[in-house]
């Protein structure tokens, strides 16, 4: 009998993450991802499933907001004056952190 172990099988849904990412990124960016090969964008996507186990994230459309940020702003923006503080709230569950982030970065959006 065939047995698949469970290190197995979240690298199996780790991958499978990665690789749902990797063509949302290039569906939500394709201007600015054009030119990248396919293991820098898989590289931004493994940037931002570390970030998401850091914050404890699970849903994937929080992860998806995780690379819009990357993208948007660069991989430090957790360090940003509008973002910082979001990532000092100890009590705050991941989600609640995403969404006030998800609120913050549309006051970033100049208004045209």
């Amino acid at each position: 009998m065939l047995r698949i172990r469970a290190v197995q099988l979240n690298a199996l849904e780790g991958d499978l993450r990665k690789r749902e990412l990797a063509r949302y990124a290039r569906a939500r960016f394709p201007e600015p991802l054009k030119d990248w090969e396919p293991p820098r964008v898989s590289a931004l996507c493994e940037d931002v499933l570390r970030m998401a186990t850091r914050l404890e994230i699970a849903e994937d459309n929080d992860f998806a907001t995780i690379l819009d940020l990357i993208v948007m702003y660069g991989k430090d923006f957790p360090d940003a004056e509008w973002a910082k503080d979001v990532f000092l709230m100890a009590e705050w569950s991941g989600a609640e952190k995403i969404q006030v982030l998800r609120l913050r970065a549309q006051l970033q959006i100049p208004s045209v």
